[in-house]
């Protein structure tokens, strides 16, 4: 199992698409194109920040901001960094930055069956403010919506 030594995280960058698509492609079963991941990290509202080990880039979370509200997009972590609060620490750093954005809440939707992000963000302080039927396909399943008062 790999072992991180001096994990960074840090702002994401175009130079980090291709190994963020890889990420995409082994965590979601619609991943996004690497054209989509580019397009997103040139929007002004979007932050997206990526967690590298030892030069390679090994998690990632994103969020677009709409003036006092964000919702994230994304959270991923490769599947052999897992469990070794890799996405927490994105996480954790994704609020420091919303906060000195003015951000006041952040949303985010999650496949009710993913039990292990669920209590990650429940840990951190969000809350389930309802449940948005059939919102993922491939599988087809329901998502609980949650949310967060960074105040």
């Amino acid at each position: 199992m790999p072992q991180e030594r001096n994990l960074i995280i840090r702002e994401m960058t175009q130079k980090d698409v291709p190994e963020v698509h890889r990420l995409e492609e082994i965590c979601f079963s619609l991943p996004w194109s690497e054209e989509s991941i580019r397009d997103s990290l040139c929007m002004p509202s979007a932050i997206f920040l990526a967690a590298e080990d030892e030069g390679h880039v090994v998690g990632y979370v994103g969020m677009y901001q709409s003036f006092e509200e964000a919702s994230i997009l994304n959270v991923a972590v490769d599947p052999s960094y897992r469990r070794r609060h890799i996405a927490e620490s994105l996480l954790l750093e994704l609020h420091a930055r919303a906060r000195r954005e003015e951000v006041s809440r952040i949303f985010l939707e999650v496949r009710i069956s993913n039990a292990p992000a669920i209590a990650l963000y429940e840990k951190l302080g969000y809350t389930c403010i309802g449940t948005r039927k059939r919102f993922y396909t491939h599988p087809v399943e329901d998502a609980f919506t949650m949310e967060m008062n960074l105040c």
